[in-house]
């Protein structure tokens, strides 16, 4: 009767995993099936351009310290708490996910320092990173250790490629940002695929969805750049409260780390698979 009972739960568990993939499959497919998506020419055009302290956009600069401060906090966190995880695959991809956001917050600076699309190419590679390596902790983390460690690699690769090919593809005069967005979209679809597909036995996805709200409010906050600046008479641009606002959607992904508790996963037999 234990035989048949482990049998179907094992069974309901990789037809999840199939769910799972197949709906980000489908979702990705279609998306990439869109006509492509340029990037507007007046991108690098930002509402406030002001210089202060000789740093060229200086608030939409200096906001990017953020990035790295909770990003280094986070770090020395993971480093010195212990049995925050159950893997050490766990352990080295939120280290790696949070040495991606602290590159997020330079590559950005580096970028609005001198807005172009080469400097652009820095900036958006380092929070290509970020997305692939949390999508795969928490692939690692819920589903199953040795998927989530082994895909990795091939996100990685596929962030970087998104970033390449909008470069490529605007050199030739034909711009086309949607493998890039792919990379973003699809970890935030999963969130809500993560909580009803492989539910967190320490509750901690309320932290996800705060990210996720989060960082949807900083890109319709980048879309009003200009209207927020004359909004605020001029003090913050609706791109560096994007920048503040995505600064603290990675805050809540690093309280997602540091809270987790070391504990025997909800994964049904996986450890007998990693």
């Amino acid at each position: 009767m234990k035989t048949i009972n482990y049998i179907k739960v094992q069974l309901l568990f990789y037809l999840k995993i199939l769910l799972f993939c197949l709906i980000l499959f489908i979702a990705a497919f279609l998306f990439l099936k869109l006509p492509s998506i340029a990037q507007d020419p007046h991108y690098h055009r930002f509402a406030d351009s002001r210089t202060l302290f000789q740093i060229s956009n200086f608030f939409n600069t200096a906001s990017n310290l953020f990035f790295m401060i909770i990003a280094l906090g986070g770090f020395l966190l993971v480093l010195k708490k212990k049995g925050l995880f159950a893997t050490i695959k766990e352990k080295s991809l939120a280290l790696l996910f949070l040495m991606a956001l602290f590159l997020t917050g330079m590559g950005s600076v580096y970028y609005h320092l001198n807005p172009n699309n080469l400097t652009l190419v820095f900036d958006r590679l380092a929070i290509s990173l970020a997305f692939t390596l949390f999508f795969s902790f928490l692939i690692t983390e819920r589903i199953l250790p040795l998927m989530g460690f082994v895909l990795s690699p091939l996100f990685l690769a596929l962030g970087i490629f998104s970033v390449l090919y909008w470069h490529q593809t605007e050199l030739l005069g034909r711009g086309d940002l949607k493998p890039y967005i792919l990379v973003q979209s699809i970890p935030l679809l999963a969130l809500p695929l993560f909580h009803f597909l492989f539910p967190s036995p320490e509750r901690k996805d309320r932290f996800l969805f705060y990210a996720l709200l989060g960082y949807i409010l900083a890109l319709i906050c980048d879309l009003s750049d200009r209207p927020l600046f004359f909004l605020t008479q001029k003090s913050m641009s609706g791109h560096t409260i994007k920048h503040i606002l995505s600064a603290f959607s990675s805050l809540f992904l690093v309280v997602y780390l540091v809270k987790k508790k070391k504990s025997a996963v909800h994964r049904r037999g996986d450890r007998a698979h990693s």
